[in-house]
């Protein structure tokens, strides 16, 4: 039901794939290891690969990696490569809050004659943890209170106050509470830092409302006209006349306008090619003339700027490289952007006149893989560094008694960090699995994973839109499928035949929106699908015959057949292994159940809170997620009874070593058994940010000025 809340994070979901370091050491074990490599044993060039992996992966704090850049200058210096100055170049403009590496960094580039390139002054410090689970989103323009979104009872608009370390919800909505339906995203300050204006919906009519911190709200806009679609405010004009927003229309579309504060309709200015971006959002410029905005295919964006009048249009950036994230400094002389020009994400600049470039691109810090630009106050330019890694995990069990007979272990597959919904082949001597490299122009490929040591097949994915869901193997093992978005962002069954490597794809049935979920029956000749809320009727599971188009209902949201709260949707469909039986997982306002029903009866049963069930080779048993953000996998009896815990993600080797990884967000998704029952695969994800402020970085400190 929060169903905006992945569209942060979930594209690092999709497309990270950091290595990472070996799971029963912990960031600092290895670093010691390096060390042991660089100044015990003498071996530089080992060392360098330890030091490599440190920096490039999630796990290890900044501090560390840091220091482990540092120590690839020290041992290139050894070496007597170049590389060494680039390397200590990396840590002062990427580690610019790490002051003693720096100053060390400084020192080393000194003592070879090479001068640091940095700007002068230049400043990266943290922001304090809100520590709650929330998604931050705008700092206020003094800098005293943060507005993000709050996932505690709802899906909430909440201003957090540094001065007190106090929330306050905004909004009240209650999962637990079937009068208070909906949810709200996107909060963006007003220029006085008074109100905030932000996205609320009630899953089927989307609007605009603005509210002071202690409320209450009131309706600006409402996108009555597109049900189903959004409306997303992304800026105010610096007096506060309007707010800059972008339209969603029912042929999902989007249309760049304004929307004025006393309430008037909506100015078009625009169409654009925006696809579920929030991240780029367009903003206002300081004296109010011009808007910059991101469009053009994924993978390959401009950044343009447009008269709030309408009546003038510049490209700003138009280079072959995406470009993302586009923000104005607070005199107007320059735009900041993320860009990828260089092969990864850095922080660019470029400036700006009269609505028009004023001059050449240039590059202000690298490091930004994971980077999301919020707003500019009178600290700096505000960031956050949102991440998540994801790794595939196999784990034997007694296929007799279910017990678990070892740690899990990692599988060995060399691309790491960006690897999701596993599942075995029907001869379970094969696992597939979605793999999405950092950085990447697409979500990624499909691989197929042998058991016996055979090299994978990797299988790129044939869109770059949408939420990719319903990995499925084809009942014969002769291929696979998944659900998603095709390039005109339709829901669409996609087809993998592995014999050819070719791809078929097809329509998804009309009732199926937001993220579609498909299984399979025995013969292939028909599947099933989650028709969710966004019509009149409510959400229901509907058997679809492939060649006719023949459907029938097979199950429809019960009251009865929850946990007692009201059922908005579906998150998962697993057939029985003799495919007599349906595990469904449900989305209700109070978290998730477990619903079994007989397909050859048509009766349904509610088995127990969770999510994401698995079914045992025999079909008496389910594998599940469950426990406190779904940190625990369980196992319990169809019929019936207590469940029983088999693994935690609080165990080895997945238990945080570090107060920073404990803080971020670590759980297990997509568990599922062996056809033959010895063994579960699953994969385990850790999710992390941080707050971080940027200050005198562009020429005449255009940063300092609010």
């Amino acid at each position: 039901m929060n169903k905006l809340r992945f569209y942060i994070c979930l594209p690092l979901i999709l497309m990270m794939a950091l290595p990472s370091l070996t799971v029963s050491q912990t960031p600092s074990q290895f670093f010691q290891q390096g060390l042991l490599k660089e100044n015990g044993e003498g071996d530089l060039k080992a060392a360098v690969s330890i030091y490599e992996k440190i920096v490039g992966d999630a796990n290890s704090d900044r501090p560390l990696q840091a220091k482990a850049l540092l120590h690839i200058g020290l041992c290139y210096e050894k070496l007597g490569k170049d590389e060494a100055q680039k390397a200590y170049q990396r840590v002062i403009e990427e580690f610019a809050d790490q002051y003693e590496a720096v100053a060390e960094a400084r020192t080393r580039l000194s003592a070879l004659g090479q001068p640091a390139s940095t700007t002068k002054g230049t400043s990266v410090r943290q922001l304090p943890a809100i520590g709650r689970i929330s998604e931050v989103w705008s700092l206020s323009p003094d800098a005293t209170k943060m507005a993000f979104v709050d996932y505690s009872v709802g899906q909430n608009i909440a201003v957090y106050d540094y001065a007190s370390k106090r929330s306050t919800l905004v909004t009240h909505l209650e999962w637990k509470n079937p009068d208070s339906q909906g949810w709200t995203y996107l909060p963006i300050w007003s220029p006085d830092g008074k109100e905030l204006a932000f996205l609320q919906s009630d899953y089927k009519i989307a609007e605009v409302r603005i509210s002071t911190i202690d409320g209450p709200s009131r309706v600006l806009y409402q996108n009555d006209a597109n049900p189903d679609a959004l409306v997303i405010p992304t800026n105010w004009l610096p007096d506060g006349s309007a707010i800059v927003a972008v339209v969603q229309r029912s042929d999902k579309t989007y249309t760049l306008g304004l929307i004025p504060a006393r309430g008037d309709s909506f100015k078009p200015l625009r169409s654009l090619q925006w696809n579920f971006d929030y991240n780029s959002r367009p903003s206002a410029s300081p004296d109010g003339q011009f808007i910059v905005f991101v469009d053009g295919a994924t993978g390959a964006r401009n950044i343009h700027i447009i008269g709030t009048d309408g009546q003038s249009l510049n490209v700003l950036t138009d280079h072959p490289a995406d470009d993302a994230q586009p923000r104005w400094s607070p005199d107007g002389k320059h735009i900041v952007f993320l860009s990828q020009r260089h092969g990864s994400w850095a922080l660019w600049g470029i400036a700006v006149e009269n609505g028009k470039p004023a001059g050449q691109t240039f590059m202000i810090k690298g490091g930004m893989e994971d980077a999301q630009l919020l707003n500019w106050t009178a600290l700096g330019l505000v960031y956050v560094n949102c991440f998540v890694v994801s790794d595939v995990f196999t784990m034997a069990v007694d296929p007799a008694t279910g017990d678990v007979k070892g740690q899990p272990q990692q599988i060995p597959y060399p691309t790491t960090g960006g690897n999701s919904r596993p599942i075995w082949s029907p001869d379970a001597k094969r696992l597939a699995f979605f793999s999405h490299e950092a950085g990447g122009g697409n979500l990624g490929s499909i691989v197929v994973f042998p058991l016996s040591g055979v090299k994978p097949q990797e299988f790129p994915i044939p869109t770059d839109k949408g939420y990719l869901r319903s990995l499925r193997w084809l009942p014969d093992g002769s291929g696979l499928s998944f659900t998603g978005q095709d390039r005109k962002e339709r829901p669409t069954l996609f087809r993998l035949m592995l014999a050819t490597g070719q791809w078929a794809t097809s329509p998804l049935p009309q009732g199926i929106v937001h993220f579609p979920l498909v299984e399979w029956t025995r013969d292939s000749s028909a599947y099933f699908y989650a028709a969710n809320p966004g019509t009149d009727q409510p959400p229901r599971i509907i058997e679809h015959y492939v060649a006719s188009g023949r459907e029938r209902v097979v199950y429809t949201a019960d009251p009865q057949m929850s946990s007692g709260s009201q059922i908005v949707g579906f998150y998962t469909l697993r057939t029985s292994p003799d495919y007599k039986s349906l595990a469904i997982s449900q989305r209700e306002f109070d978290g998730n159940s477990i619903v079994v029903l007989d397909l050859q009866t048509g009766k349904a049963r509610f088995l127990t809170k969770g999510i994401n069930p698995s079914w045992s080779r025999d079909s008496r048993h389910l594998l599940f997620m469950g426990g406190d953000n779904q940190k625990e996998l369980r196992v319990i009896p169809v019929t019936g009874g207590p469940w029983l815990k088999l693994y935690s993600i609080d165990q080895e080797p997945f238990r945080a070593g570090t107060r920073e990884e404990a803080r971020g967000i670590r759980r297990f998704s997509s568990p599922h058994w062996s056809p033959d029952g010895k063994q579960i695969v699953f994969a385990a994800t850790t999710m992390r940010s941080n707050t971080w402020v940027m200050h005198n970085f562009l020429p005449e400190d255009s940063s300092s000025k609010n």
